[in-house]
């Protein structure tokens, strides 16, 4: 996705709409249904998922490794 850093698969705030027009009245509801309608988009749908087990490389900057789950 546009909005995800291929190195460290974070989402990079200023390329993701939501993000980089914050609003202090965002829910994480509304930021986490913006994030899933655009992977539902057609330029997003066709990409392949990262590899399983991949988490190593999902590093934050104070070195914590990240995983993230959306139902």
């Amino acid at each position: 996705m546009a909005c995800v850093n291929p190195e460290t698969c974070i989402v990079e705030p200023r390329l993701f709409p939501m993000l980089a027009n914050w609003n202090i009245d965002y829910t994480m509801e509304e930021i986490l249904v913006q994030l899933k309608k655009e992977m539902m988009s057609p330029q997003n749908r066709k990409l392949a998922q990262p590899s399983e087990g991949n988490e190593d490389g999902r590093v934050d900057h104070k070195g914590l490794v990240l995983k993230c789950c959306i139902l």
